[in-house]
């Protein structure tokens, strides 16, 4: 057979004589599925490459956003802190006011407790002196009863002041 010649056996037993460009479309209908086939794993693959590099870029994207608002927070953060450290600098004196005014105040109470005990003692004294009083009055009033309204009379009464 020539070499631009090609035969097929049939299952019936036919025999079907080809040329080589028959041979060879036949041969190209076969591989454009595979070749289409082959494309379309080709294009699936790099748009999911490119689908990864554009998840890779929005994912630094939202991590930079996020090293940003985590640099701001912790600025305010520090700054805060400042605040509050000028602000408790000074509780250590405030301490020590405190416990220099309790002193100040116990030493009051205890000043007053010795003031109220002498006026105490003053208040016995006095009354003391008034039933003395009292008692030299009665014996006068008995040696001289005549002799007091006499002078009560005579003496204009004084304004206390």
């Amino acid at each position: 057979m020539p070499p631009h010649l090609a035969t097929d056996t049939d299952t019936d037993g036919t025999i079907h004589t080809r040329t080589r460009r028959d041979l060879e479309f036949n041969l190209g209908t076969f591989n454009v599925p595979t070749i289409a086939g082959l494309l379309a794993i080709f294009l699936l693959v790099w748009n999911g490459s490119n689908s990864r590099a554009t998840m890779d870029a929005q994912t630094q994207l939202r991590l930079d956003s996020i090293e940003r608002d985590r640099t701001s927070a912790r600025q305010n953060y520090e700054s805060r802190m400042r605040d509050i450290e000028a602000v408790t600098s000074s509780i250590p004196n405030v301490v020590y006011r405190v416990a220099v005014v309790e002193q100040g105040v116990a030493a009051t109470n205890g000043r007053l407790d010795r003031l109220s005990d002498s006026v105490g003692g003053v208040r016995e004294s006095v009354s003391d002196v008034g039933a003395k009083i009292q008692i030299l009055t009665d014996r006068l009033e008995g040696i001289l009863p005549l002799r007091k309204t006499e002078l009560l009379q005579e003496a204009p009464p004084r304004e206390l002041r």
